[in-house]
């Protein structure tokens, strides 16, 4: 099954400022507002950025359904798929106690709810979830312990329920950042035969190209390759401060808008298709329901 939009899935491009996901317009400029209401900004915008690209890809699969967000972080992607994806209901869950307060007190909607939980080892009854999603955290858990995070994804879902996931991809990511917490970073093979062993998966995707690659980027002589990617990312990571003047605003939202571009979902089949992309993403379906 692939994404409604596979083919032309480009979230909020440079093309333009809007994209239609299942009949939903989708437009940067309430993204942007959105983040300016997570006082004292929360996250970093190109984190923000980043993340709400995930859920803006998954909200095509969530609509009247009831959702998993297994490690949700400060929660403003479960509120976006409860709100925008107009899911039925949406569970977040994560380990962190001041992310959930934060998402509890940020996100107060009848429909959302937050609950401390390691997603190794959770507390819901067996086929709860329709639904479950996962952006950036396999890489967090330990080798030993990921057949149990895949166990219960499998347990949790519905007989014909969906896994929407995403890791980073380590040569790629590997090799311009060394993210504190990364400890099970996984190529585009190891992540299909890991999760071929538990679900039927039914399409890879890829996010965000790396620039230095695309643009053959090598540095001055002397400097590796590793130096030059990193020095190069933080200078393209500068913050630009969110102040409360018209040209701050206005500049932060074209440089949201820029971020979220490049953060562009595109269909994958082979490890040349991922060769250069920071992100894999795959779309899978509980065994006991084909493709």
């Amino acid at each position: 099954m692939a994404h409604p939009q596979a083919k032309t899935l480009l979230i909020a491009g440079a093309t333009g400022n809007t994209k239609r996901l299942r009949g939903t317009s989708i437009s940067r400029r309430p993204l942007f507002h959105y983040y300016l209401r997570l006082r004292p900004y929360a996250v970093p915008l190109p984190t923000f950025a980043f993340d709400i690209s995930h859920y803006l890809f998954a909200e095509g699969f969530v609509r009247d359904k009831t959702v998993l967000d297994a490690a949700t972080g400060k929660g403003y992607g479960a509120y976006h798929l409860a709100k925008v994806g107009k899911a039925r209901r949406v569970i977040g869950v994560d380990l962190d106690e001041e992310a959930l307060n934060y998402a509890r007190t940020m996100h107060q909607v009848p429909n959302v709810s937050f609950e401390k939980m390691d997603v190794t080892c959770m507390n819901f009854p067996a086929a709860s979830f329709d639904v479950v999603v996962s952006f950036e955290t396999l890489e967090h858990i330990s080798p030993v312990l990921t057949p149990r995070f895949m166990a219960e994804v499998v347990r949790v879902l519905k007989p014909d329920g969906m896994f929407v996931i995403s890791t980073p991809n380590r040569p790629v990511y590997s090799a311009i950042s060394r993210t504190r917490g990364h400890i099970n970073e996984m190529d585009y093979a190891e992540l299909r035969d890991l999760l071929s062993d538990y679900f039927a998966v039914c399409g890879f995707y890829v996010q965000g190209e790396n620039w230095l690659v695309h643009l053959g980027a090598k540095g001055p002589p002397g400097v590796t390759a590793r130096a030059w990617a990193v020095l190069m990312s933080h200078l393209c990571w500068l913050r630009i401060p969110l102040s409360h003047s018209a040209i701050g605003r206005w500049a932060a939202e074209r440089r949201f808008a820029r971020l979220l571009g490049e953060r562009r979902v595109c269909p994958a089949s082979s490890p040349e298709d991922v060769r250069g992309c920071l992100i894999l993403l795959a779309v899978c379906r509980n065994p006991k329901k084909s493709c």
